[in-house]
């Protein structure tokens, strides 16, 4: 053969696997199906976090509307509570500004005089605040302490009190 008749080129043709190269395509068949599964697991996590986040954005777009639109926002405010029992009301005075947010009628409850720090009923479900339980739990501690110094007290012989001086005689 002539050197001008004979070249190498590449053209598209069917090539016979052989069992090395099947195995190989048959382990990159199973990485490559396994990748697409786990990026359309990923797709779908990012998606829905997405659209977790658009929801988020619209819903304080929509509370910033109504801000904007009626000039106040329902919010929890720290206030002073004011009771008239003359009137039978109270008022819920707000602290830093001093204006009146609310104001109710008493209810029987709310008529009720305390006679101990804690008594007070809670309202909407709410627990007494943690200071008022450990106030009543020092009470009680008081009282049982009381009780276990006035049972000492008694003699060990018979069992009976000791005579104390009547400072009523």
């Amino acid at each position: 053969m002539s050197e001008e008749t004979v070249k190498i080129v590449k053209i598209t043709g069917n090539h016979k696997l052989s069992p090395s190269e099947i195995d190989t395509a048959k382990t990159d068949f199973i990485i490559t199906d396994q990748k697409i599964i786990n990026l359309e697991a990923e797709k779908q996590s990012f998606n829905a976090s997405i659209k977790a986040s658009v929801k988020e954005h619209e819903e304080k777009k929509e509370r910033l509307r109504l801000r904007i639109m009626q000039g106040y926002e329902e919010q929890l405010i720290d206030c002073y509570e004011q009771k008239n029992y003359d009137e039978g009301n109270i008022q819920y005075v707000e602290v830093d500004t001093g204006e009146v947010i609310q104001t109710r009628k008493m209810s029987e409850s709310d008529r009720q005089q305390k006679m101990f720090p804690g008594d007070e009923v809670a309202q909407d479900g709410e627990s007494p605040s943690e200071d008022d339980t450990q106030e009543v739990n020092e009470m009680v501690d008081e009282v049982i302490a009381e009780q276990e110094s006035q049972e000492s007290e008694y003699d060990a012989a018979d069992g009976q009190p000791e005579q104390e001086e009547n400072i009523f005689d």
